[in-house]
């Protein structure tokens, strides 16, 4: 497994930033599958708070 994905909310905002900001193909693709986000396992708060 790769540390890229396993990071605290505040680095998830960065990316989700970046992604937006610099739409690149990659960048684009990611945000798509990671916008479609639903909790299916663990603390489903985590999916409810508010945007930083």
């Amino acid at each position: 497994m790769t540390d890229t994905w396993p990071q605290p909310r505040k680095v998830w905002a960065e990316y989700f930033r970046k992604w937006i900001e610099q739409p690149k193909p990659k960048a684009l693709m990611l945000t798509c599958v990671f916008f479609d986000l639903r909790g299916i396992h663990g603390k489903m708060a985590l999916l409810e708070q508010p945007a930083l």
